[in-house]
């Protein structure tokens, strides 16, 4: 279907850790784990978090990263 392509393509232009970090956001772990798991920090966590909601065009947007991970993943 043409708009999981799409999807797809967005997904593909995240890096390899923030790729990584939405596989962990996608499954339920929070900043705190996530950051625990990778051995970052919490900031640096929050900031690849920011940076995926700018690439798949959900900044300014109430849409819940987990859910929307979850059903383009």
């Amino acid at each position: 279907t043409p708009g999981l392509n799409i999807a797809s393509n967005i997904i593909l232009s995240l890096s390899a850790t923030e790729r990584r970090i939405a596989a962990m956001i996608k499954n339920g772990l929070t900043s705190t784990q996530i950051s625990n798991v990778m051995h970052i920090s919490l900031d640096t966590v929050k900031s690849h978090r920011r940076n995926i909601r700018k690439k798949l065009r959900l900044n300014n947007s109430r849409t819940n990263l987990a859910s929307y991970l979850d059903a383009k993943m």
